[in-house]
């Protein structure tokens, strides 16, 4: 099982929405088994995962599961408390909440506030993940789990330092305002003169203003956007890279200001299929750098001429099978394919998308244009 953690000093950058939106893409699209653990006390994933789509309706389900699973002490406070006292982890029961098929939440607890109270240091504490991850991967009755993806709280406690300590990657969204970069400065200063080693960080832009290039027709970062991230941050990042922190920084792969992320992020429906394909951008840088999964070969590009004559021969199709013509067509090219016959027509539709989601924007497309002429 592969530990990523989300982490930012800096609250309201959101953080939550990127590691359950992330996990439910790598389930959903992906095929993988993921566990979500919701580190924060502030709760808000958890929170987020109670409620329906339907605004203020909590979801009973859960709500009984969660007050049964406290009841029996299948808590991660409690498991905290384990290892505390006795250096190790025991489980009677499942503590994960199935919220669908293959994706599973170890929710927070409010009593996680008052742990570091009571806890020893963070040093003393830093096994913890270790442990918990091991004792799970051993676990024949428990699912074997692709990755685990935990929400850090912005207030940094010894749970975070144990998570951040074993974390495979760590992610690091910022937003475009003026806190954020010094945010980044003070997170990693002082995790590289309090941890060793460090694991790898990837930054990135969340939130982020965009707009459609009139060119190729693909979102890009607004000009303040841009700029924030290419001189403040990038900046930051360098001087902590010079100091010998393993440090990315995505300058053209970001998530994108939504007004609908939140029902995303609670609803029980699928992603929508323009916010899912930044999260499939996003996995696409993290999966081969960090988890050795290389991306498909590279091919000899196709001439743009014999692309655009595909699109043509595609709308003369469309009149003929309608959606079946649009269905064949992608399911019969590959990904790469595809991004470089978006590319040769200046379609509005974003490359590195699903094929569910080209499929469905190409639709749109194709009906819009018959409808005009």
């Amino acid at each position: 099982m592969k530990l990523i953690a989300t982490l930012n000093f800096k609250g309201g950058v959101g953080k939550t929405t990127v590691t359950w939106l992330l996990a439910r893409y790598l389930v959903e699209r992906k095929g993988k088994t993921v566990l979500v653990v919701d580190a924060d006390p502030q709760m808000s994933l958890t929170t987020a995962v109670e409620l329906l789509e339907a605004p203020g309706m909590l979801d009973e389900r859960f709500e009984n599961w969660y007050n049964q699973a406290k009841r029996n002490g299948a808590t991660l406070y409690n498991f905290l408390l384990q290892y505390g006292r006795a250096g190790n982890i025991s489980i009677t029961e499942s503590p994960f909440y199935v919220h669908r098929p293959n994706l599973y939440l170890l929710p927070s607890d409010e009593e996680i506030y008052w742990y570091d109270l009571e806890a020893p240091k963070a040093q003393d504490l830093r096994g913890f993940m270790p442990s918990f991850i091991e004792f799970i991967n051993q676990q024949d009755d428990l699912p074997k789990f692709d990755y685990c993806l935990a929400d850090c709280p912005p207030a940094f406690n010894s749970l975070s330092f144990s998570i951040v300590a074993r974390s495979d990657l760590v992610l690091v969204p910022v937003n475009p305002d003026v806190f954020a970069s010094r945010g980044v400065k003070i997170m990693l200063g002082g995790l590289k003169e309090r941890m060793k080693p460090l694991p790898p960080f990837l930054v990135f832009m969340n939130r982020a203003k965009s707009r459609i290039d009139r060119m190729t027709g693909q979102p890009i970062l607004s000009r303040e956007s841009d700029n924030f991230l290419n001189k403040d941050v990038a900046l930051t990042v360098d001087h902590q890279r010079e100091k010998g922190v393993s440090l990315v920084l995505l300058r053209n792969t970001f998530i994108p200001e939504r007004r609908g992320i939140k029902d995303a992020l609670a609803g029980t429906q699928r992603i929508p299929p323009d916010l899912e394909t930044y999260f499939a951008a996003l996995w696409d840088e993290i999966e081969p750098r960090y988890f050795g999964v290389q991306s498909a070969p590279k091919v000899q590009p196709l001439s743009v001429d014999t692309l655009v004559q595909d699109y043509k021969q595609l709308q003369t199709q469309f009149r003929e099978k309608r959606n079946q013509a649009i269905h064949d067509f992608v399911q019969g090219h590959s990904s790469i394919y595809l991004d470089a016959f978006i590319k040769a027509n200046n379609l509005p539709i974003p490359t590195k998308a699903s094929k569910q989601a080209v499929e469905e924007a190409l639709t749109a497309l194709l009906v819009q244009q018959r409808v005009i002429s």
